[in-house]
């Protein structure tokens, strides 16, 4: 009975560790596979829910985290993931969606923390095969308002608001939602940015960010209509009479790259009183 007893008492503890036979305890390591979606940047995705979803309910149907193995099963999981991958990569439609599929080592020690560690790495969407890129305007912001604080004291108080407008209608104003800047006026964008709000963000509800960036497929014919916009805002304020010099730029941002910055257009608005 006290045989019985004690193997049935190892039988009860096998999940978590061996104590029997020879006194000393062995702890066991379960393994557990799940495919997450990742992002180029921080909460930004180039693509689309229902294509994020697709591949997520497929990804899950084959590396689910509540499926426990004794042992690594990395290939196995690897192959049913890339069958996935095949179907789905470049056929989609969004930009670009990242996927990592991640193993999570579990193990029973007492105080050994789980760890996960990248196993593959799955991309989908039609910038694997064309050029993506997305917009986004750039100015002399900080220069220009320095400048401004500096001819504060030679200008009447009138003629420096009057002045700071003109340059916020041009390279816009940022600051963080709600906050007063320490000129009393409140955030606004500039021409440019309330233009192209629609071409360049999509809004979107819920927690921040309140806009992720559109992308385009890199085209010489979106940078000549985007360039044109820019010119026919750039004429409408040709007679803006300005205390200091401003600029405006607007880039194109490869979307795999966001080191890879090139000019699409560009104007100086030169200093005139």
């Amino acid at each position: 009975m006290l045989l019985v007893a004690a193997l049935a008492m190892c039988a009860m503890t096998l999940t978590t560790f061996f104590a029997c036979g020879d006194g000393e305890t062995t702890y066991l390591k379960n393994y557990t596979y799940e495919v997450k979606e990742y992002s180029l940047r921080p909460l930004v995705r180039y693509g689309y829910a229902d294509d994020a979803k697709k591949i997520q309910n497929a990804f899950n149907a084959v590396a689910n985290s509540k499926t426990f193995y004794s042992s690594p099963k990395d290939e196995e999981i690897k192959k049913a993931c890339e069958s996935i991958h095949n179907q789905y990569k470049d056929n989609i439609e969004s930009a670009y969606l990242l996927y990592k599929l991640i193993r999570t080592t579990h193990d029973a020690t007492p105080g050994v923390d789980d760890v996960d560690e990248v196993v593959a790495i799955y991309e989908f969407g039609q910038s694997l095969t064309k050029p993506f890129v997305l917009y986004s305007f750039t100015t002399n912001q900080d220069e220009a308002y320095a400048a401004m604080d500096a001819k504060e004291s030679s200008l009447s108080e009138d003629d420096f608001r009057i002045a700071y407008r003109r340059l916020r209608s041009l390279i816009g104003i940022y600051a963080i939602a709600g906050e007063v800047t320490e000129k009393g006026f409140s955030f606004a964008g500039s021409s440019y940015t309330s233009y192209f709000d629609t071409y360049f963000l999509r809004k979107k509800l819920g927690f921040a960010p309140a806009a992720e960036p559109i992308t385009y497929p890199e085209s010489a014919d979106d940078e000549r209509y985007f360039s044109a916009i820019c010119d026919s805002i750039a004429d409408a304020h040709a007679n803006d009479s300005l205390a200091v010099e401003a600029v405006v730029t607007l880039n194109k941002i490869n979307l795999r790259d966001w080191t890879d910055v090139k000019k699409v257009w560009s104007r100086t608005f030169p200093a005139n009183f």
